[in-house]
């Protein structure tokens, strides 16, 4: 039986701990025997509520910050990492940055570095007042500061020194960061270059920096949702209503390989008829059946701009029917298999841009992680609980003795 009360012991202490604790230091401060703290630590690293590192040979425990700031600041390379940097590298006329809760620089994007020069790198783990602030003109002016402390956005001009010694007008947007817990740790900045847009026109401005935070706010929310315990359906419906909600389109899908039958079923729809939905539940879609089957069979991603209804490989008639003109479908693809597809259409013709595609691959991988995480935890529950029977079945007394003899 898992204690409510012993996780929330464990994450209210670390909340006291800004460097970590072992878990010995856990144990000692709690009262709880070994075996119990290193389980509970497991369990609330599993649901992504803690991180560890390991210093000298010690692990040391701390709580996670947001999902953007843990995977920007990994030291190792990963597919995620790299998915959310590509996001950010595709404002070529943006620099973006990530500043922890301590106003420290963690990460910025090639177009600020560009800026910058070949002394960015000096910048990454330096206080961003440096750059702008000078004395002690941060303790009263500091937006940064004022959005850390009170979660409100900021937005300022000023000038910045290029490498070249090139001075150029910035307007600077700050948004606050916030874990899982709502608790802001951290802030990202949208830097835009209006040197030679002075006479830009203020409303498309505006539009322009509200759908770049629409656009995080969906990727956060969903990269919190991947991490938790989840129904799958209502996981997978909150994902693509946020994503509909985000490109403005639609029409969306998810389809699901079922590994018994090894056929394709429709599990989530928006924005298609009843009668395709009666269709493809009824029957379901063969692997290389259609564009869906395609995309399953081979994992690549398929981008239609227009009259997406008449392509040639769509061969049932319903879906002809729907009379869709721009379609994306990208594969739930795991580093070992394909789990299903991931759509999204338009009745209207719609040009997907670079950065919604690399937005949409970036989701499409942390749906499949998800989808893989809970399979697994599944698959070891079940396993701990046939365990259990099988112990509590025997009619020999069983002893277990951790690593230390206890």
């Amino acid at each position: 039986m898992i204690s409510k009360k012993i996780k929330e012991n464990i994450l209210s202490f670390l909340k006291t701990k800004n460097k970590g604790a072992s878990a010995s230091e856990i144990q000692r401060k709690l009262n709880y025997n070994r075996t119990t703290i290193t389980k509970y630590l497991h369990i609330l690293n599993s649901e992504s509520q803690i991180t560890h590192e390991v210093r000298g040979m010690a692990k040391i425990w701390t709580l996670s910050e947001s999902p953007i700031i843990t995977l920007l600041t990994k030291k190792n390379a990963s597919d995620e990492k790299n998915n959310i940097q590509n996001i950010f590298n595709v404002f070529e006329d943006t620099g973006v940055r990530i500043l922890d809760k301590d106003k420290k620089i963690i990460w910025m994007n090639k177009t600020l570095s560009s800026w910058i020069g070949d002394n960015s790198n000096k910048f990454v783990d330096m206080s961003c007042c440096s750059e702008y602030c000078q004395n002690n003109l941060e303790n009263t002016l500091c937006h940064i500061k004022k959005t850390i402390e009170t979660g409100k956005p900021t937005t300022f001009k000023t000038i910045m020194n290029t490498h070249t010694h090139k001075h150029i007008d910035v307007k600077i947007n700050t948004y606050a960061i916030k874990d899982k817990n709502d608790s802001i740790c951290g802030a990202i900045q949208l830097i835009e270059n209006i040197t030679e847009k002075q006479n830009i026109d203020t409303d498309n401005f505006i539009e322009q920096i509200d759908e770049t935070s629409r656009m995080l706010s969906v990727l956060q929310n969903i990269s919190y949702d991947a991490t938790k315990s989840f129904k799958k359906e209502k996981f997978l419906q909150k994902v693509l209503n946020d994503v509909l909600y985000l490109l403005r389109i639609s029409t969306g899908m998810i389809y699901l390989i079922n590994k018994k039958t090894t056929r394709i079923e429709l599990i989530i729809s928006k924005g298609i008829s009843k009668k395709f939905i009666d269709e493809y539940k009824k029957n379901s879609l063969r692997i290389g059946e259609g564009l869906v089957g395609k995309i399953a069979k081979t994992g690549e991603i398929i981008h239609l701009k227009e009259n997406a209804s008449n392509d040639s490989r769509i061969i049932r008639l319903i879906a002809k029917k729907e009379k869709l003109q721009s379609f994306i479908g990208l594969p739930l693809k795991t580093r070992d298999s394909i789990r299903g597809v991931l759509v999204f259409a338009h009745k209207d013709q719609h040009n997907f841009t670079h950065c919604e595609l690399d937005m949409l691959y970036t989701i499409s991988n942390q749906v499949a992680s998800a989808l893989e995480n809970a399979a697994l935890f599944k698959k070891t529950k079940e396993s701990k609980n046939l365990y259990k029977s099988l112990m509590d079945a025997s009619p020999d007394a069983v002893v277990l003795i951790d690593l230390d003899l206890k």
